[in-house]
């Protein structure tokens, strides 16, 4: 399998008051194409910082990233921002959907932020059903975000996140406010859509179950890989 990301020595600051503080020191790493990747480690290890940097939210202090072929720090943040949106699928832990929007339009929203249209082709409308169906959403499809539970939110998150069928998906503790028994739905979901699109699924998690499900674990302490 051919690398979709890679890091080359790549080192983030933070400043705080007038101390700079490391969050990652000479971080190298490669991710493949199709990889179910978890990354793990006590809180304050870097794992949010290097989500950040793997989403191009934000750029190292030194060193490179290269994202399918291209050096990120050579790209505008307008190129940047639209790769983002079309090519890497984020999955929140706080779920963050639109709680005035339906199951539906929330999954749909990526799809009219690329377009810059205000509706749905008929394709992409009916893109969104197949969709809810796999997630098991679709009598769910007009209620709002109040009106379904926790896991069928982060499903709706999900959906939102694999709808421009992106080639990463991004998913920060995506079981970490979900009860066991729902949080093993969830892992088998993500690895079981993960697999069928081919997408690369690059997951921050403190759940254990859910990193050894991954193909490849990487483990970060004081922001270094060990």
């Amino acid at each position: 399998m051919s690398k979709i990301l890679q890091f080359q020595n790549v080192n983030k600051n933070y400043s705080l008051g007038p101390n700079q503080v490391l969050a990652l020191n000479n971080v190298n790493l490669e991710i493949k194409k199709g990889e179910f990747v978890a990354i793990t480690g006590p809180s304050g290890s870097g794992k949010s910082t290097m989500l950040h940097l793997l989403g191009l939210l934000d750029q190292p202090s030194s060193g490179e990233i290269t994202f399918n072929n291209h050096k990120t720090h050579k790209l505008s943040e307008k190129k940047l921002s639209v790769i983002r949106n079309q090519q890497i699928g984020f999955i929140f832990q706080d779920f963050l959907l639109l709680e005035e929007l339906s199951v539906f339009d929330n999954i749909a929203l990526p799809l009219l932020i690329h377009s810059g249209r205000s509706k749905l082709t008929s394709i992409e409308h009916d893109r969104v059903m197949k969709l809810l169906v796999e997630l098991g959403l679709a009598e769910r499809a007009h209620h709002l975000p109040s009106q379904i539970s926790g896991g069928q939110k982060q499903r709706t998150a999900i959906g939102r996140a694999l709808i421009t069928e992106p080639k990463i998906i991004l998913a920060d503790e995506p079981t970490g406010n979900l009860d066991t028994h729902t949080g093993e739905q969830i892992i088998k979901l993500l690895t079981k859509l993960s697999e069928s699109t081919g997408s690369t699924l690059i997951v921050v998690t403190h759940d254990q179950k859910l990193a050894q499900q991954a193909d490849r674990i990487i483990k970060i302490i004081d922001g270094q890989i060990q």
